[in-house]
């Protein structure tokens, strides 16, 4: 009969007995975001006109400049295909699914739109 362990296991990378250990050795020490040190950082993909200077007594600056919060993933609003492909991987939406995925993406938008307003409004 195999032991029993009472201790948890975490898998890393695509499998193998060489990837498996005690979750507690992967655990970091600290979750902090760490601050940039470079007199120089990055806020966008690339290019000379995404360079900024880092003032090194406002760390949050830079930092907000690189954080990049994702757009949601728009609900899809008709019949779609999932997987490798094939009529049993088509999913067809009735009329209410669409009505409501058209809601819901109308509504993600406008709260991005207000979101991105609060953030680029003039602070007093």
């Amino acid at each position: 009969m195999p032991e029993q362990r009472s201790q948890p296991m975490a898998s890393f990378g695509r499998g193998g007995a060489g990837n498996i250990s005690s979750a507690q050795d992967s655990l970091p020490p600290d979750l902090v975001t760490p601050t940039i040190k470079s007199n120089m950082y990055t806020t966008g993909r690339g290019g000379q006109g995404n360079m900024a200077k880092n003032n090194p007594y406002s760390p949050k600056i830079a930092r907000e400049s690189q954080d990049v919060v994702a757009p949601p993933r728009r609900l899809s609003q008709g019949d779609f295909h999932y997987g490798r492909g094939g009529a049993a991987n088509v999913l067809k939406m009735t009329a209410e699914e669409i009505a409501q995925a058209k809601e819901g993406n109308a509504r993600r938008e406008r709260e991005m739109r207000e979101q991105v307003q609060r953030k680029t409004e003039p602070k007093e």
